[in-house]
């Protein structure tokens, strides 16, 4: 007996030094965190999708189980939590990431996702018209705690953070964006600090994020760059905008094992940017820029060999850069000279 007990546990040994075996991290949310299929249709993408650019994916395992639509509460009756909770190991990690639909409908024929509002314990039994089941519908800060409780007694490590920021202000265009601190964001914050979870306030970094792009280059480019026209989703710079700004809260968590597995900043995908060498847009309306430049100083002299170009150029608005293309260059060799 003892000689299988001790085969049994050199098997377990050498099971947990398996490549299969390292530690996921497991996210969970709605199609802020994953659009669709995951794979950028309509140029929409979720933060959840552009995560894993800033871990060392040889050591833990990127799942990103975001589905769009979903509320807290609709994860959880839908089945899809207890499929994300029993494919967790101890030494796991999850994201958690609610809000953005829990102030839907509680009863109604097409979705019925609504939670009840508040981080207390409130319930409410319904007849649901879209399942035609009963069922009792929690508060937002009942199904929190479930994703908690429930994570930890797999063994794993919930992360709460809050939802992130739409492109929206109160204030009008070009106004300070909104916050949810009131509600979904705050109600976030108040779980995770009663469960004791680790809790970053995405909501507040990704606004703080899009008051400092408008300040600087304007709302027309957080439009145009960052958000999908309903101004919740988030195009390719948005998601991965977000997604560093969750990496580096990550790295900030206090006891939080999860920035262990963090790639270290000079070899994250932003460690390239220098603030100061352009992109081919960039060059492009820097060198409009000069033009302008040399027409305001009168220098008509070097300005007859100017190349015509559609419409009138605005260093503020310098146009949308998806409407920018760079034809390949005449007598110009292809091949990179030394030198930066």
């Amino acid at each position: 007996m003892k000689r299988v007990a001790w085969i049994g546990a050199a098997l377990l040994s050498l099971a947990l030094l398996q490549p299969g075996s390292k530690p996921r991290l497991v996210i969970i949310g709605d199609s802020t965190v994953r659009n669709g299929a995951g794979d950028g249709r309509d140029g929409q993408w979720g933060w959840g999708d552009q995560i894993a650019r800033y871990f060392d994916t040889t050591r833990i395992t990127i799942v990103n189980r975001a589905i769009g639509g979903r509320s807290s509460r609709t994860f959880i009756t839908e089945g899809r939590w207890k499929s994300a909770r029993e494919s967790l190991r101890p030494g796991d990690f999850v994201l958690v990431q609610f809000g953005h639909n829990d102030g839907g409908a509680i009863n109604d024929t097409t979705r019925a996702r609504g939670s009840l509002r508040g981080a207390g314990e409130d319930s409410v039994v319904i007849d649901n018209l879209l399942t035609r089941q009963r069922e009792t519908v929690r508060s937002f800060g009942a199904y929190l705690r479930v994703y908690a409780r429930e994570t930890r007694e797999r063994g794993a490590t919930p992360v709460f953070l809050s939802p992130v920021a739409r492109n929206r202000s109160r204030e009008g265009r070009g106004g300070r964006v909104d916050r949810s601190g009131d509600s979904y964001a705050g109600w976030t914050r108040e779980v995770a600090l009663s469960e004791g979870v680790p809790f970053i306030d995405l909501n507040e970094l990704s606004a703080a994020a899009l008051d400092e792009i408008i300040a600087r280059a304007g709302q027309d480019v957080v439009d145009s760059l960052y958000f999908h026209a309903d101004r919740t989703h988030t195009l390719l710079a948005g998601a991965r905008l977000n997604a560093r700004l969750v990496a580096e809260a990550i790295r900030g968590l206090e006891g939080c094992a999860l920035a262990g597995y963090l790639l270290d900043r000079s070899r994250a995908p932003d460690a390239p940017a220098d603030d100061t060498h352009f992109n081919a847009y960039g060059a492009h309306a820097v060198a409009r820029c000069v033009i302008e430049g040399f027409r305001q100083n009168g220098l008509t002299g070097i300005l007859q060999f100017e190349r015509p170009f559609p419409g009138v150029f605005d260093p503020a608005r310098p146009g949308d850069p998806r409407d920018f293309s760079l034809p390949p260059s005449p007598r110009v060799a292809p091949t990179r000279l030394p030198g930066n």
